[in-house]
Order: C-alpha cells, then structure tokens, then sequence
C-alpha cells in the first residue's frame, strides 16, 4: 500500500527538482521551513530563536542519538526532563514549560524543524567531505534530503488525571496514564492532495484538514483562471500517513471503584510511527495535544451539532510492557 507512490517515475526531467523544491527550500538558512510552518520565512520571525535554543539543544546531544534510526522512522524522542535541565534551551526560552503546554503545536515544529536542520546540517557537512577525500571540487552544492522529523516528547510533567480534562483544556499539551482497552484498525489518512489544474497544469499541493476530501476552488497562480481541477494520487506532493485511534481509561483505585464510579475514557489519534506500539491491556503514559472533534456521527440525537468531544492527539506513547520502560515506570 505505502510503496505505490515509488514506482511513478517522471521521464520528463524538470518533473523531479520542482517536486523536491516543492517541499524544501535550498534558498532559506532553513531548507526544511516549509515542513514545518505555513508562513513564509523571514529573518525577523519570532520563531527562529526559539529554533535556534533547539539547535543548540540537539547539536549538544546529537552523539546520543541513532541518526539513521531518526530518518527512518521520521521521529526522535526527546527527554521533555533534558530539556528542562541544561540550560541551553531555559536560557533562551525562559519559559520553554508553559510554552510546550500552552503552544505545543508551534513549539513541537520549532523542535522538529531544529533537528531537521542539525541532520541537514551533519549531512552536508559528510557530504563535503567524502567530496574533499574524492578530489572533487565542490562547486555543486549537494542537496541532502531530510524527511520531515516528528519531535515526540517524552518524560513529560505533570501527569494530569483524566477525569479533570474538561473543556478548558482544550489546546494544552497533557500527559496521560491509562489502560488500553481498544485499538481501531490502522487506515490511511489523506492530509494533502495535490491537484492538477486543467487550464494551466499547475500542481498544487492542497491540504484536507483531518482528512476530509475537498477541492480547490483556485488555482493559485495568479493569470489562471482555472476552475476545474483533477487528483493526482501518486504525486509526491500527495501525503498519506497511516492512523489509528485507540481508547484510554484512567487507572482507578480499589476504593474508587468500590465507590461505583465509571472510569473515564478518552480517545487517543495516533499517527505515522505511533499506529501499533500498544494493544488493549497495555498500561500506557501519552503525552499529546487536547483537541475537539464533533460529536454528531456517534450521537443518538442529530441535533446536537454543538456538543463536542474531547481527544488527545498523541505526540509521543511509553509503554510499560515495551522497551522504553525508564520512562514509564518513573510516573
């Protein structure tokens, strides 16, 4: 299923540096910016210090890590405790704990596109070397192709209880510690769709948010006047993940439970290298953002349109029965 989009090699040349230009950008300090943020880059971004804290983080740490290990799986695992402690990210982000919980979007991007960067960065750096060794002159930049890099944080405090996430939480970046007790299937979701523009033959890379299919209603270059617009499912610009949903239910007390109370549950998205690292039974610590989706499809009544449901898009899990057991067993 993942390895369709492989085998569509264009003949036509120009297809292959528009199609990776479309994603990094060699003209930036940051080739991988547009992985990561939807504004244009710009010096005076407010961003770039905060990505430049991350930098110094990674570059200090990077020994630690299996570099391959990270491309591959498209992750890294970040100790939210390291984080906290050296000094190199709370002296440039005083307030680097109230940022990741009440910012976790933005802030996990300042972290995935440091590393991205460091990577680029290390690579390159290889890369002019090999070159050096070889005799060649290095006159053609070489352009290393990171993929985009998930930061999943890990270790992170406080735990919250699941029965107090409720409405105001709605935003915030919690860890959560329960018991598994359902996995759904594991389906592609389709976050991006590039679309060809019958009139001009642009390609644009166009985004469904939470996977609801729609199409453009513009072209985006600016002369066209194109309307009518057709899928292109095995574009590189098209981006599918793999997802899956499973269902947490707080960990309860004899006495709680003598007290006839239901545990509470909550649903959990878990995306990319997330999907199957537990199964119902597992004891499991998520960390993840607080979101709200509608409740209509599971609703008995069709009216309520505005009641809401709370979930947790993961960002990253510890499993107590897998390996990663120094996280889990701290809590």
């Amino acid at each position: 299923m993942g390895s369709s989009h492989h085998h569509h090699h264009h003949s036509q040349g120009s297809m292959t540096p528009q199609s990776m230009q479309s994603t990094l950008d060699r003209f930036i300090p940051y080739k991988g910016w547009k992985l990561y943020f939807s504004e244009v880059y710009s010096d005076s971004s407010p961003l770039i210090e905060k990505i430049q804290a991350f930098e110094k983080f990674f570059t200090r740490h990077i020994d630690l890590y299996d570099k391959d290990e990270i491309e591959r799986k498209g992750s890294i695992l970040v100790d939210f405790k390291e984080l906290t402690e050296g000094g190199e990210v709370t002296n440039l982000i005083p307030d680097i704990a109230t940022e990741l919980r009440d910012a976790p979007e933005k802030t996990l991007a300042c972290m995935g596109l440091a590393i991205h960067q460091v990577l680029t960065k290390d690579l390159e750096r290889h890369a002019a070397e090999l070159q050096a060794q070889e005799g060649l002159s290095n006159d053609g930049e070489t352009m290393v192709n990171v993929p985009h890099i998930h930061a999943r944080v890990y270790n992170y405090e406080p735990l919250t209880q699941l029965k107090n996430v409720r409405a105001n939480y709605y935003g915030k970046y919690i860890a959560l510690r329960g018991t598994v007790v359902r996995v759904s299937n594991i389906k592609p979701l389709c976050t991006k769709m590039a679309f060809l523009c019958a009139a001009c033959g642009e390609i644009q890379s166009f985004p469904l948010p939470d996977g609801k299919y729609s199409l453009p209603t513009k072209c985006p270059v600016p002369v066209c006047r194109g309307r009518s617009f057709t899928a292109l499912r095995s574009s590189p610009l098209t981006v599918t993940m793999d997802w899956q949903s499973i269902k947490i239910q707080e960990l309860m007390s004899d006495d709680q439970r003598e007290a006839g109370r239901i545990p509470r549950t909550i649903e959990c998205e878990l995306v990319h290298d997330l999907v199957d690292s537990c199964v119902p039974g597992d004891t499991v610590t998520i960390t993840g953002i607080v979101k709200v989706s509608n409740a209509e499809e599971g609703s008995r009544n069709k009216n309520d349109k505005c009641m809401f449901l709370l979930y947790i898009e993961a960002n990253s899990i510890s499993n107590s029965k897998g390996q990663k057991t120094k996280s889990s067993e701290d809590g």
